[in-house]
């Protein structure tokens, strides 16, 4: 999936132009993705005169770690709220169990987009 890189951005509007569903804007002076909208089709990548917008692969790390913080945020809320560090340790559990669901079903689409891909069938085009 695509992102805008803010550094590099310049806001001038290229990508506006050029997306097919609309799903960028540029909000004080910077593009902005609206990933719901975002059909992956590439044409902002490709238009993009400074190159502000980049692939996900290079989100993986900070996706993690932003992940990560979050989750212990929660768990420090929870102890905070509840006032003991058992209910922190429960929602800590909570959280594993919520990414390994998520793994599951990232798991089960790939593997039915690999069947199709595999199919070659064409029909959904």
């Amino acid at each position: 999936m695509p992102w805008i890189d803010e550094e590099p951005c310049i806001g001038c509007g290229v990508c506006v132009e050029n997306c097919p569903t609309e799903a960028i804007t540029v909000e004080e002076s910077l593009a902005v993705l609206d990933m719901e909208r975002c059909i992956r089709c590439g044409i902002c990548h490709d238009i993009c005169p400074v190159g502000a917008v980049e692939h996900d692969s290079k989100l993986t790390e900070r996706d993690v770690n932003d992940q990560v913080e979050k989750t212990l945020d929660h768990v420090r809320d929870c102890v905070r709220i509840k006032g003991d560090a058992k209910d922190g340790w429960a929602s800590f559990k909570r959280h594993i169990k919520h990414y390994q669901r998520q793994k599951v079903v990232a798991e089960k689409i790939l593997d039915r987009l690999g069947q199709i891909l595999e199919a070659g069938d064409e029909k959904w085009v």
